[in-house]
């Protein structure tokens, strides 16, 4: 673990996320490495290596990860990997996904889109 000066006030345990979120809902589509289980989940917060999504049916793993930003330049297309799930509520699961192999155009995309 790494110390970031960041704490989780829930658990009182060192945070483990290296970069800030910023508050972000938008659709996602989400689907598994074969492309055949696809869903759509909701992005509640995002930060240039990953999100918080809530999602009817996640689990730990790499998933294909479709969404808009507000820039105009049409739908970003990622991979992500499934770090953390929980339950949320009726139905629903919050996850944390932390994007992989990024490319440089679109780490700027969500550089932007933080700023913004």
């Amino acid at each position: 673990m790494y110390d970031n000066g960041l704490y989780d006030r829930r658990s009182g345990q060192p945070e483990r996320r290296q970069d800030r979120r910023a508050p972000f809902v938008a659709a996602v589509r989400t689907a598994d490495t074969s492309g055949t289980a696809i869903a759509l989940g909701l992005m509640q917060n995002l930060s240039a290596t990953g999100m918080e999504l809530l999602h009817p049916d996640v689990r730990k793993g790499r998933l294909s990860l479709r969404f808009e930003l507000p820039d105009g330049q049409g739908t970003v297309e990622l991979a992500g990997e499934v770090v953390s799930a929980r339950p949320y509520s009726a139905g629903l699961q919050r996850a944390g996904v932390r994007f992989v192999e990024l490319g440089p155009a679109v780490e700027e995309r969500l550089l932007r889109a933080l700023l913004t």
